[in-house]
């Protein structure tokens, strides 16, 4: 698998999780561009003394994130029940041309694709690189997530097992 030719734009749930298996480099080595806007940065890293939070800062330090600003909020009705990072992140998503969106919430999810978005979570991140060659497996960073708290149901960690051939 190569490498895609469209920017990410990321929303804090998957950052977090990336963050926890120490992996903050992955969507970087996938995409050309990893923007994260204010509004995610912000739910990220308002503590700024958790190792998630600083994590995240020393990404954006060694180029692998991007911060932008915030895009204008998008009115579409899909979006009105979504926390502020996730508004921001998809509105920020519709005004590129080429954008996937990095997005695990479920209700997040289904908004995105309502206004038009590609999407893709954690754990397809995982297979993805994993499809690339830069992770032997999926299945132990999975499990370790779930370990941290980060919730991947039985379903979907079957499913990406599955895909991934483990």
């Amino acid at each position: 698998m190569s490498r895609s030719s469209r920017l990410l734009v990321a929303d804090s749930g998957p950052l977090i999780a990336l963050a926890k298996l120490r992996l903050l480099d992955l969507p970087a080595a996938i995409y050309p561009a990893v923007w994260v806007p204010a509004a995610v940065l912000h739910e990220c890293t308002r503590t700024g003394v958790f190792p998630d939070a600083m994590a995240i800062e020393a990404a954006l330090s060694a180029g692998w994130l991007h911060a932008c600003e915030d895009a204008p909020a998008d009115g579409h009705p899909a979006l009105l029940r979504l926390d502020a990072g996730e508004r921001a992140a998809i509105s920020l998503a519709l005004q590129q041309e080429r954008a996937d969106l990095l997005i695990d919430e479920a209700a997040g999810r289904q908004a995105a694709r309502a206004v038009g978005l590609r999407v893709i979570g954690a754990c397809g991140l995982l297979l993805r690189g994993k499809a690339m060659g830069r992770l032997s497996s999926v299945g132990p960073l999975i499990d370790e997530l779930r370990r941290q708290g980060y919730f991947v149901s039985p379903a979907l960690r079957a499913e990406v097992l599955r895909l991934a051939g483990e």
